[in-house]
This record gives structure tokens, C-alpha cells and sequence, in this order.
């Protein structure tokens, strides 16, 4: 028996990490049988990748780890922010879809890829940023937006931060996360300080992830603005 009107079938990658396609323009009913078969043998069933589909969502990401720049796509759930993804601490690799490795110094990537894969797991504690297009919501009443350099490695990371009003910075800072989440990113090389209007940013970002165990410290940027709300 051959089912008609079927010329692809495409199985997403976002729990399985492959992809698998039967691009032959006539599909047999055994095979699709045998397909089902195999995915409900293996406990993911089309329900769950069903409810899977509906409650993840692919977000784009640029990631600094130590000598090496991922560019990719990370899953997480709908409605999620980046940061509470990061900070999940029973799960210690976090799945990441067609990235791109490059070699990185200083801040700035290389203009060459070093490789590429559709899949990888990223063990989180060696991310030293992940940055994105995706803005942070806006402050809430009772918080302060600070704009703050943050000293990482070998690059300097400039962008504003809420706290609550009143509230030191250090005591904010010890008593949150791991992974901070920051808005209006601006990535600078070197570590010179202060960063003044002659300096040129790397990238800008909508906003960032820091990951607070790899600062080596933090200062008020020259001019930076103070927002209490």
C-alpha cells in the first residue's frame, strides 16, 4: 500500500538532537508504521513530542567560553527567561542546536568558523556570557537600573542591571544567581578601564547572561545612568 500526497517528512530535532528526513516522493505506509513504532519503543511518543513542539521555543545565542565563541540556538521553554534556563542547577549540559565554533580573544571572534554541528550539549558552567537579541522586561516599581561594567577574563561587558531600590550592589550580587541577567549589552575588548565615548564597542546586544563566578569585578560606568523607579 503507498499513501499518496506525502513528497517529505521531517522529524524537528529539538529533544532527539537529529534529524531524520525521507525525502522520496512516495512514502509506503509500512514505513511510517515502522517509523512509529520505533520512536514509542524508544518512550518518545508523538504526544510528547507534541507537547514538547508547545512548550519549548528556540532562542538565538551567541556564547563566550574561554579562547572560543558558539554561535547557536538554545531551547527553553515558552515564556522562560535565559537566565532561570542557566541557572537550573540539575542540569548541568544544556542542549544547543546548529552552532558554530570560533576562536575568540579578547571578546572579538574570528571571521573563520573552526567547525560546525547540528547538535552539541554545552556543560554551563564554562560560559562565561551568553548573549542575545531578546530584551529583558523592563524594571519593576521599588527597582533601580544601574548600568555597570562587568570584568570578564580578557573583555570588558558594559549594560544595566535592576536592583531593588536602596539595596547595595554587593549585597544584590551575593545573594542572587549564578547567572545574572543583563540588558543593553555593549561588548568591549581588553580590559582597560574606564570605558569613555572614544571607545568602540565590539557588538551590541538586547541583552546578556553573565556568569557571575567568572567576573573578576565590577565598577559603575562613566556616566551611567541611575533610574529609580
Amino acid at each position: 500500500m503507498v499513501m499518496k500526497g506525502f513528497d517529505r517528512i521531517t522529524f524537528d530535532p529539538d529533544v532527539m538532537g537529529g534529524r531524520a528526513c525521507v525525502r522520496d516522493t512516495r512514502v509506503t505506509a509500512s514505513l511510517i508504521l515502522n517509523l512509529v513504532a520505533s520512536v514509542r519503543f524508544t518512550g518518545f511518543s508523538p504526544e510528547r513530542w507534541l507537547m514538547l513542539k508547545t512548550t519549548k521555543a528556540k532562542q538565538a545565542v551567541e556564547l563566550l567560553t574561554p579562547g572560543r565563541t558558539i554561535i547557536g540556538q538554545l531551547f527553553t521553554p515558552l515564556g522562560g527567561a535565559l537566565a532561570d534556563l542557566f541557572n537550573q542547577k540539575d542540569r548541568p549540559f544544556l542542549p544547543l542546536s546548529d552552532a558554530t565554533l570560533y576562536l575568540q580573544q579578547g571578546g572579538r571572534r574570528q571571521p573563520d568558523p573552526i567547525g560546525a554541528v547540528n547538535f552539541m550539549v554545552l556543560r554551563r558552567e564554562h560560559c562565561l556570557v551568553a548573549l542575545s537579541g531578546q530584551p529583558l522586561p523592563p524594571a519593576l516599581p521599588g527597582q533601580t537600573t544601574l548600568r555597570q561594567v562587568f570584568m570578564l577574563d580578557d573583555f570588558l561587558l558594559e549594560g544595566s542591571i535592576a536592583v531593588p531600590t536602596g539595596s547595595r550592589l554587593s549585597d544584590v550580587l551575593g545573594r542572587t544567581h549564578t547567572f545574572f541577567p543583563v540588558g543593553q549589552v555593549k561588548l568591549y575588548g581588553g580590559v582597560r578601564l574606564p570605558i569613555d565615548a572614544q571607545d568602540r564597542p565590539l557588538a551590541a546586544f538586547a541583552s546578556a547572561v553573565v556568569n557571575l563566578v567568572a567576573v573578576l569585578a565590577i565598577t559603575e560606568a562613566v556616566g551611567g545612568m541611575v533610574s529609580p523607579r
